[in-house]
């Protein structure tokens, strides 16, 4: 079986519906139009590939926590602040 072969044309970003019927219906045909083949990477990202570098950066909290021997940029993680009281605060403001 043979792989099927994506062509693709990018009219652009942040156009609206109508923009981008002007400038499909500018050419009069898809024969017109710009086309390039385009493959996926091995995550099988098509348009936007990302980049496998990300992979390689520090990560900002460790596997573990207070492990001081990961590499990360904090040895530790929290929830924030939290008061556990949600349910009860949602019950007390119905009633008033």
């Amino acid at each position: 079986m043979t792989k099927a072969k994506i062509y693709y044309h990018d009219i652009g970003d942040y156009l609206s519906r109508e923009e981008k019927f002007a400038r499909i219906t500018k050419n009069r045909s898809i024969a017109n139009m710009q086309w390039k083949t385009i493959e996926p990477n091995a995550h099988g990202d098509w348009i936007n590939q990302r980049n496998d570098t990300f992979a390689s950066f520090i990560p900002i909290e460790p596997e573990k926590k207070f492990d001081t021997k990961t590499k990360s940029f904090f040895i530790t993680f929290s929830t924030g602040v939290q008061s556990n009281r949600d349910a009860w605060d949602i019950i007390l403001q119905k009633k008033r």
